[in-house]
């Protein structure tokens, strides 16, 4: 039996990170993992831990050195799957099987977004990542393409 893709996180694109970490920390009472300057892209990020998956928040600057998210409405951005390395490169086969476009990195792999955007009408990249592994960097920037 095939081990199945877990979902693990999710990204949102927020428009006030102050105010999206009040939500998730004194309002629902989530723990704040983390908080500073995203990684690939110019903005902030915080990680909340919300039990059985991460979000990671995502404050994209508007100016800034690098590469700027073009895309900055608050929305949600990733949706991060885990898995064993076989449901992985058992995901990515059938993906490309699909039709799907994958880019590939060590232990990991993404769907860019305007492949999701025909089956769910939003732009939203698909994350696969190994369990155990490192998780992809917030503020990754996946859902631009």
């Amino acid at each position: 039996m095939e081990t199945p893709l877990v979902a693990i996180g999710i990204e949102l694109v927020v428009a006030d990170l102050d105010r999206a970490i009040e939500l998730f920390t004194d309002v629902l009472g989530c723990d704040l993992l983390a908080r500073g300057p995203a990684a690939l892209i110019p903005g902030e990020t915080a990680t909340i831990d919300a039990g059985n998956i991460i979000i990671s928040l995502l404050a994209p600057a508007a100016s800034g050195e690098g590469t700027l998210l073009a895309l900055r409405r608050p929305r949600l951005s990733q949706v991060i799957f885990g898995a064993d390395p076989t449901a992985l490169d058992r995901a990515m086969l059938r993906s490309a099987e699909h039709g799907l476009p994958v880019v590939s990195a060590a232990g990991r792999f993404h769907i860019p977004p305007e492949a999701i955007q025909g089956a769910l009408g939003e732009r939203i990249a698909i994350v696969v990542t190994g369990l155990g592994a490192e998780p992809p960097a917030t503020g990754s920037g996946l859902d631009e393409g």
